[in-house]
């Protein structure tokens, strides 16, 4: 007969076995006693490793689930966007910035088409052959970026620099994109505002060119009758070495350059009336003293309200049209005056041609 008195450790635990010896006094043959007895010890031994298995199975998927779990807190506290989808196209993760910045919660787009939720770009076929372009991009490349124009639940658009790249299993096998997207509204708002101010600059920097290499003298004056700016060619005219030398010394038009001082109030009544004004001939002093004529083209210049800011203009030397103008007209009166002589003459001869 076999012995069972070691059967009482087992996986170093001890079992109550005393079921199974209360049974041997029902069982006439010894040897099968010790072989159920062994089969139900086998079937204990199973269950345990069983119950063992289970457990790191169980294990395992807690970790795995934590692992899950933190990895989708990081993606929520990540401070962009982030969308993952399927090869389809279809979304299956949607964190809390997608859903401040798109205005959609996760909920409502869970399972949707991506392109049908954001809509990049303002055409349609123009959106498909951008993810078709992602697409192929990120199977080549594993990343695809570019900056699009998206809406928002409520319509309204906006720019995004986004960042999508393919979503690969354990087993290295594509499932799906994963992007990441950045408001970058700002920035477009500040390149257009840059290249705006750039073509100001080129614009200025033209104008400057012209207004100091002009021949002509330009100038921009104030309402009451200070020069603002002036070019070299308007310094020139008047005399002086240099346009801040001209400014500076040259502090009222109306009685320092005008030698008719009213000529001044004329031109603001025909401005005023007009806003415009072409061809105003005027005598004026240079800084040695001496007058030449000039003839001066301007108009007002007004704020955004409306308001009168300053009189923008040309002027030009005529001295020598006017001097030969009035060379012309003293011809012209000697030759009336001749012309005269010359009619009093043979009409004096006629009538001592009658009386004789």
């Amino acid at each position: 007969m076999k012995s069972c008195e070691n059967i009482e450790n087992f996986d170093g635990e001890d079992r109550d076995l005393s079921p199974i010896s209360d049974l041997r006094q029902y069982c006439r043959d010894d040897d099968a006693f010790d072989q159920l007895q062994q089969i139900l010890l086998s079937a204990e031994a199973e269950r345990r490793h069983l119950q063992a298995h289970l457990k790191t199975i169980q294990q395992q998927q807690q970790t795995q689930f934590y692992q899950l779990s933190f990895q989708a807190s990081l993606l929520n506290q990540v401070c962009n966007p982030i969308i993952a989808t399927d090869l389809q196209g279809c979304i299956t993760h949607w964190n809390f910035y997608a859903e401040k910045l798109y205005q959609w919660q996760a909920a409502e787009v869970l399972g949707k088409q991506i392109l049908a939720v954001l809509k990049p770009m303002q055409d349609q076929a123009k959106g498909q052959a951008i993810a078709r372009q992602m697409v192929n991009q990120v199977f080549k490349s594993e990343l695809w970026e570019g900056e699009l124009i998206l809406h928002r639940k409520d319509g309204s658009q906006f720019w995004a620099e986004v960042k999508n790249t393919v979503l690969r299993d354990d087993l290295d096998r594509p499932i799906g994109f994963v992007g990441i997207s950045v408001d970058i509204t700002d920035r477009k708002q500040a390149q257009v505002a840059l290249a705006h101010q750039a073509v100001i600059l080129h614009s200025q920097a033209k104008y400057r060119s012209i207004f100091e290499n002009a021949t002509e003298g330009i100038f921009q004056t104030s309402p009451n009758g200070s020069y603002l700016s002036a070019n070299h060619a308007l310094a020139n005219l008047y005399g002086y070495t240099s346009p801040e030398e001209l400014m500076t010394q040259l502090t009222s038009i109306e009685h320092q350059l005008y030698v008719d001082p009213d000529r001044r109030t004329q031109f603001l009544a025909i401005m005023q009336q007009q806003g415009s004004i072409s061809g105003f001939e005027s005598q004026v002093y240079r800084r040695d003293g001496n007058i030449i004529w000039i003839s001066e083209n301007a108009h007002c210049v007004y704020g955004v309200t409306g308001e009168l800011l300053y009189y923008e203009g040309t002027g030009s030397d005529i001295t020598q049209r006017k001097q030969a103008e009035q060379q012309l007209q003293q011809q012209a009166d000697r030759d009336r005056l001749l012309g005269a002589i010359a009619l009093r003459i043979r009409q004096s001869l006629d009538l001592e041609e009658i009386l004789h």
